[in-house]
């Protein structure tokens, strides 16, 4: 069975450049030869001015031809998207989309493939064979929370921002351009750029599941969408193609129906696009027998023929079998950080309580809780033997006089801007609170937001805090000992800044 890829990436338009397409070229090349068993010698990348027509056409023969059962075939496309006037007269909204190669000009059809082309190249591809299209592209363009059309140069390209960072910004206002993205659409030149300006009621949405299709095509959103040029992890990507390799780095086992809805959900309150799944599905792995560097031997389950007739035999035998599950992944992990684990070593539960009182004990319950499921992983699960907790609140709770020593100013603020995150997320409804000014604000109140305050705003109390968490996890690592953390609310943070402390160290 054959594995092959063509991976295209345009930044270079004269018309609208773009930032994270190569980016994406680079993304999803590590993540069919790392992840999926790829040989480099049998992808071929295409970048900025070599992503004409010709030389796609020319690729997608050598993609496409010959093709047998079984073999995988990946083409991978990332640039703008646009649409042109609806000639054959198969298409509701009269429009044909097309993906702009780096020459487009939207009078010039050597310079764009349109929809109908892109289904006859599909359309006479063997359908035995597994072929996948990958197109982080708009579609045609339109509904985003925030959207701006820019002139250059006589030329109009279309600026998203990132939804989280428009709170409080109107439409008019100009945003800090680090906020700021591409869309991935060109505004045709018969349309006003003022047009898209905003979400578009009057499109006619055509269906996108194409019956019988020869191939699985994954979509940056919806026809009527902006696809998003983003500024993630310190550089332009395309978010659609970011979070693809993201999650199939993380999930080989998805398959594409899957994977398209872990996609959908990390990108959800992020970017407004909605990533599509059109054509056949495709189990895992989608992209051909997944790379030996990555893959878990299979766990083998105990035969009917091998359970007892005992409910606390086969009970057991499923422990062992989830704690060998547990090892797979801790060896997994361990191989990634170039650091060898003995499956003997010995398993702890850390507990990390979050804002309020809590006593010595509090995670007793938790344990009772979950000591069902996990059999004997943590031992007898004793407090201070296979369980340890952290207890912070007394830290918190007896510095109320602390408060007295902040200025007024810093301190109405901060409460006032943690009363605006309660109210955003419409805590007050959960305790059937009318009104914000209503929110208990005091130490011991339901939210214990003077322990907030302490914590951020007195620095030698949160260093105690961190202390209490370090204190604890740090003689068990030194230890050799594996440490699961379980960790709530407020107690999150103080998790995360220990760990990150004894990191340092």
């Amino acid at each position: 069975m054959t594995q092959k890829a063509i991976l295209c990436g345009i930044n270079q338009y004269q018309i609208g450049p773009l930032r994270g397409c190569i980016n994406d070229v680079k993304n999803v090349h590590r993540l069919l030869v790392e992840t999926f068993g790829f040989s480099s010698k049998d992808i071929h990348v295409l970048k900025d001015k070599e992503v004409n027509k010709r030389n796609v056409l020319r690729e997608w023969q050598w993609l496409t031809g010959g093709a047998k059962e079984g073999d995988t075939l990946v083409f991978h496309f990332s640039g703008h998207g646009s649409h042109v006037p609806d000639h054959s007269g198969d298409e509701q909204d009269l429009r044909d989309e097309i993906t702009c190669l780096c020459d487009i000009d939207f009078k010039d059809p050597a310079t764009y493939i349109s929809d109908d082309e892109w289904y006859e190249l599909a359309r006479q591809v063997n359908p035995a064979a597994n072929l996948i299209i990958v197109k982080d592209t708009c579609h045609s363009g339109g509904s985003t929370r925030y959207l701006q059309v820019r002139a250059e140069d006589g030329k109009a390209r279309i600026i998203l921002a990132d939804v989280n960072q428009m709170r409080g910004h109107t439409l008019n206002e100009e945003m800090p351009e680090q906020n700021l993205m591409n869309a991935r659409f060109l505004v045709p030149p018969d349309l006003p750029a003022d047009s898209w300006a905003g979400d578009r009621s009057a499109n006619l949405v055509k269906s996108t599941q194409v019956p019988q299709a020869n191939q699985l095509s994954l979509m940056a959103c919806m026809e009527t969408q902006t696809a998003a040029d983003a500024p993630i992890s310190g550089d332009f990507h395309g978010a659609f193609t970011y979070y693809l390799c993201k999650t199939l780095r993380a999930n080989q086992n998805f398959g594409s129906k899957r994977l398209i809805e872990a996609i959908v959900e990390q990108m959800r309150g992020r970017y407004t696009q909605i990533p599509q799944h059109e054509g056949r599905e495709m189990p895992a792995p989608i992209f051909g027998s997944v790379s030996q560097q990555t893959a878990i031997k299979p766990l083998v389950l105990p035969s009917e023929a091998q359970l007892s007739n005992s409910d606390q035999h086969t009970e057991q035998m499923l422990i062992q079998a989830y704690t060998k599950l547990l090892d797979a992944i801790m060896v997994m992990r361990s191989g990634e950080i170039g650091v060898e684990r003995s499956r003997s070593e010995r398993r702890i539960l850390v507990a990390v309580h979050g804002i309020g009182f809590h006593p010595e004990g509090y995670s007793n319950r938790w344990w009772e809780a979950l000591s069902p499921h996990v059999g004997n992983v943590y031992g007898s699960g004793e407090l201070k033997q296979g369980r340890q907790e952290v207890n912070w609140s007394d830290l918190v709770n007896q510095t109320r006089e602390v408060l007295s020593s902040i200025g007024d100013d810093q301190k109405t603020q901060l409460r006032q801007s943690i009363m605006d995150v309660l109210e955003d997320r419409q805590i007050q409804a959960e305790v059937s609170v009318a009104s914000t000014a209503q929110l208990p604000i005091e130490r011991g109140g339901a939210f214990a937001i003077d322990d907030f305050l302490v914590y951020m705003l007195n620095d030698s109390v949160r260093q105690q805090v961190i202390q209490r968490f370090t204190n604890v996890v740090k003689p068990l690592l030194e230890a050799g000992g594996l440490l699961d953390i379980i960790s709530h609310s407020w107690g999150t943070v103080v998790a995360y800044e220990g760990l990150r402390e004894l990191e340092q160290q």
